[in-house]
């Protein structure tokens, strides 16, 4: 969500894009091209930029909310997906699922500065303004890595069962955080560091939102295609919404909730107050929507689209590598931004109006200067040194494998 300019991003994992959804209209404004496999999304509102993690690129791709356009390409670890935006240091947190680091940018030179070792497949992370902290799943590890941004060092590990998706409560100062195998959603203190509740939801619990508004938690149910709403107050799910959902994003100016619904699904709108249906917006032709962001001072939404052929295929085919951008004034595509390859994850920078977006397949992030749609020059991509097309084709295959080896949500 992007507060600035009241858009929603939503990362089309199988496409490669990212769509921008206005929340006054609920319409889609734009479409924006990332790199392959678009996972997570997320926005500095300092920048006034998406930062988007494109898992098969294993890059960040940063786009601005005033142009729409790709800013630049970072190289990341193997498969980044989860990404966070610090407020307090101006630095973008990303998760890199093979190397077992968390990658920290600095949203001024749009650079790594430093990596962070953490458990083992970190997947989501969530920053804690109160704490000045960063929560990082480790699904393979079974723990969660809490992280200070004042020293980048881990100052504490807390263990929950196949963690996934994680969301900062600031009204509680808790962190939520989903359990995938055990069908549940864990409740920790940001103060001691300690396991406080576990909520059971349905099947397969994947991506998580804090509704400020509410003060509830909406949690993406992967397996049972619905989605659970929790009360902050209670640790109980208070109502059960029924739609398919990977992605997840709260645009606190409109009280809504954009849903992605991944595999050949699109953008679904429901209203916070009511639980109820608003609007569906249909992402491009082949997108599979993964990462959502908001971007509250453009009213906008932008979706990462990741195309790809199934998993049980034996080569991956990588899609149009976009960010789609919808207007949430008239739940309309408003432009589709061209990234790298495989984009996931975004981030908003609202300071600088960038948009970082991770090209997973491709080793880059786009950076995306946000306005009108632009094709990113061969000059915005940074790539790896050793980023050759073996080393694309070997991420790639890997990819392939580790998706039949465990189970996993749909955007990893």
């Amino acid at each position: 969500y992007d507060g600035g300019t009241g858009e929603i991003f939503v990362s089309n994992e199988v496409s490669n894009e990212v769509t921008i959804i206005s929340d006054s209209t609920n319409a889609v404004m734009a479409t924006v091209s990332v790199g392959s496999f678009p996972v997570g999304v997320t926005y500095d509102a300092q920048k006034g930029e998406i930062f988007v993690a494109n898992s098969g690129a294993n890059t960040v791709s940063v786009i601005s909310d005033v142009n729409r356009g790709v800013l630049a390409n970072i190289p990341v670890g193997s498969e980044p997906e989860g990404l966070v935006y610090d407020s307090g240091k101006g630095e973008i947190f990303v998760a890199n699922g093979l190397p077992n680091n968390v990658s920290v940018i600095s949203d001024t030179g749009n650079r790594v500065i430093t990596n962070i070792p953490v458990g083992s497949q970190p997947e989501r992370l969530a920053y804690d303004s109160g704490k000045g902290e960063v929560f990082v799943t480790n699904y393979l590890s079974n723990t969660v890595s809490v992280i200070s941004d004042a020293t980048n060092e881990v100052v504490a590990t807390v263990p929950v069962d196949s963690p996934l998706g994680v969301a900062y409560d600031s009204g509680k100062g808790e962190i939520f955080v989903s359990s995938f195998n055990s069908n549940n959603v864990t409740v920790i203190s940001d103060v001691a560091n300690m396991v406080l509740a576990t909520i059971p939801v349905r099947i397969n619990p994947v991506e998580l939102a804090y509704d400020s508004g509410k003060g509830e938690i909406f949690v993406a149910d992967w397996g049972s295609y619905q989605v659970s709403v929790i009360s902050d107050a209670t640790n109980t799910v208070v109502a059960t919404i029924s739609t398919p959902a990977v992605g997840l994003a709260y645009d606190r100016g409109k009280g809504e909730i954009f849903v992605a619904m991944g595999s050949g699904g699109s953008v679904r709108v429901f209203s916070d107050s009511t639980n109820a249906f608003v609007a569906d917006i249909p992402p491009p032709p082949g997108s599979w929507p993964s990462g959502v962001a908001y971007a509250e001072w453009l009213g906008e939404v932008f979706v990462t689209d990741n195309a790809a052929n199934p998993p049980s295929a034996p080569n991956v085919i990588y899609g149009p590598n976009m960010v789609t951008v919808i207007s949430d004034a008239t739940n309309s595509i408003v432009s589709n931004l061209p990234v790298g390859q495989g984009p996931l994850g975004l981030a908003y920078d609202a300071g600088s109006g960038f948009l970082y977006v991770g090209n997973n397949a491709q080793g880059t992030i786009s950076i995306i200067s946000v306005g009108n749609a632009s094709m990113p020059t061969a000059a915005g991509f940074l790539f790896l040194g050793a980023a050759t097309a073996a080393i694309v084709a070997s991420v790639a295959v890997f990819l392939l494998i580790r998706r039949r080896r465990r189970t996993p949500p749909p955007s990893s």
